[in-house]
């Protein structure tokens, strides 16, 4: 019982090595700061892309729709977009409807984070809306 006392003495003394537990903890936080901000940063522009993308085609979709049926001027607006977005078209979920004279262009994508699923979070939901008016 002695000995124990003593080597528990002796280990709670010892400052040799202290600094590793708190560099682990930092270096994790770290890694998990950095991850977050690569992941969120491509979901930006992932989203700066789908909105430039979305703008053009509802007024694109505006401009051509005059004397055409909205299954026509939806159709168009499909192909335009699909021909001018720059990023990967894999999972986009785009819907175009047409009220009134206005044009609403909706795009949605998820996109696959690289170290967010550390924290549970497998994808980041990019979504826009895009209106244009006669």
């Amino acid at each position: 019982m002695m000995k124990f006392l003593r080597l528990a003495r002796r280990f709670a003394s010892d400052s040799r090595g202290s600094i590793v537990v708190p560099l682990a903890v930092c270096t994790g936080v770290c890694l998990l700061v950095i991850g977050a901000g690569i992941d969120y940063t491509r979901a930006y522009n992932v989203k700066v892309n789908l909105q430039a993308a979305a703008d053009a085609t509802a007024l694109a979709a505006n401009y051509s729709s005059q004397g055409l049926s909205e299954a026509k001027v939806k159709a168009n607006a499909e192909a335009y977009f699909a021909a001018i977005y720059k990023g990967s078209s894999d999972g986009v979920a785009l819907d175009v409807s047409v009220v009134k004279g206005t044009v609403t262009v909706r795009a949605q994508k998820p996109v696959q984070t690289m170290l967010g699923s550390i924290m549970s979070k497998s994808h980041i939901d990019v979504r826009v809306v895009s209106e244009a008016v006669v």
